[in-house]
């Protein structure tokens, strides 16, 4: 800063910087090496306050220099952009009339507030433009970015600029379920550990080239399908031991059959949960697993597997709802006949609207599908 803003010169008082303003101008305005009272600057038009538009070419130029900025030197560098940051934040019907800088890469979304602790590698990795910053988000996603904790104060002038909050709708109340254990669970334990024995199973459904044996009394005493097939004609003309193709003419999966011969047996669901919340990765995988699940119970109509997991699906809706992947996960939950779900999405897609619409557009400009 003093290499740049202390060259030896003359200027007039109006076209140097107060001290008191150094920090947000120092590479526009010159220092002067014996300022008068701070009572001088107060005379001058706007009482020597400096313009918004000389600060924002401050902040880029502090954005431009920041490969050349050595660790030893990051506090002070940091220093300088949170109090231009924070001027710009005073002043923030002014910036909002400045061209461009909702577009400009300019904000660093850095996780840390301890300035100790960054380093000059992390600069440009952090910098974002506020189209592309969300506040309230679960997580990260390829077009959007919760802003943290060195944005965080900031939250006021990101908001002024545009950057969108999300808003979470209520979510209508779910069955209260007791996990008192029940009497037949003890029985139930015995005939799991004879279907996982190959013992009295009766039944082989095929799927995706895999062989999964179930029982026919069990699948027809949760399954509206099963049961009109295995008590119909259909039914009795099959074989002792029937191999059944159930991908032949559906998109089940494997994975979604394995759960609903499991349900089948226990009357439960051994959710599939992410290891970190915050992996858009790993929730994208589980909504999926859940989704196709939801699916597969609309299919073989099975009722009590369905509610149970459109009640996951609202339960845990803050991390798998989102305004970049709503609308889609809305027209599955419809597909599936789960109307309370699919309710919820459309609440919070109108909730979002205008968040939703530039998720839209980032996606094209990026061409991700």
């Amino acid at each position: 800063m003093l290499n740049v803003a202390s060259k030896p010169g003359l200027c007039n008082i109006s076209s140097a910087s107060p001290a008191i303003h150094a920090s947000i101008l120092w590479s526009q305005r010159p220092l002067l090496a014996d300022p008068p009272a701070s009572a001088i600057y107060q005379k001058l038009l706007n009482g020597g306050r400096p313009s918004i538009w000389l600060v924002y070419d401050h902040l880029q130029f502090l954005v431009s220099i920041r490969n050349d900025v050595d660790d030893a030197d990051v506090s002070g560098y940091l220093k300088d952009i949170q109090a231009t940051y924070a001027y710009m934040q005073e002043h923030s019907q002014e910036s909002v009339a400045i061209p461009g800088i909702r577009e400009a890469k300019i904000w660093l979304n850095l996780h840390s507030t301890d300035l100790r602790s960054i380093s000059a590698a992390h600069f440009d990795n952090a910098l974002r433009s506020v189209r592309t910053l969300c506040f309230n988000a679960p997580l990260d996603t390829h077009v959007m970015e919760r802003a943290k904790n060195f944005l965080i104060p900031y939250e006021s002038l990101l908001r002024a600029l545009g950057c969108h909050t999300m808003v979470r709708p209520n979510k209508p109340a779910l069955a209260q379920r007791s996990n008192q254990q029940r009497p037949m669970d003890d029985i139930l334990v015995a005939i799991l550990g004879m279907r996982t024995a190959g013992q009295l199973t009766d039944v082989v459904f095929k799927v995706e080239d895999h062989y999964l044996e179930a029982n026919r009394n069990f699948m027809a005493a949760v399954s509206e399908l099963w049961r009109a097939r295995f008590t119909g004609v259909w039914g009795r003309d099959l074989a002792a031991k029937p191999i059944i193709d159930v991908g032949a003419d559906t998109d089940l999966n494997s994975k979604t059959v394995r759960y609903m011969i499991d349900f089948a047996y226990t009357g439960e669901v051994q959710w599939p949960r992410p290891r970190n919340e915050e992996d858009v990765n790993e929730v994208a995988d589980v909504l999926d697993t859940l989704l196709d699940l939801l699916k597969g119970a609309d299919k073989w109509i099975m009722r009590r597997l369905h509610d149970l997991t459109e009640e996951r699906l609202l339960d845990q809706s803050d991390i798998f709802v989102r305004p970049d992947n709503v609308e889609d996960v809305k027209d599955l939950a419809e597909e599936a006949r789960a109307e309370r779900f699919a309710a919820h999405c459309e609440r919070f897609r109108k909730a979002n609207e205008q968040f939703v619409e530039d998720c839209k557009a980032m996606k094209s400009d990026e061409g991700t599908p």
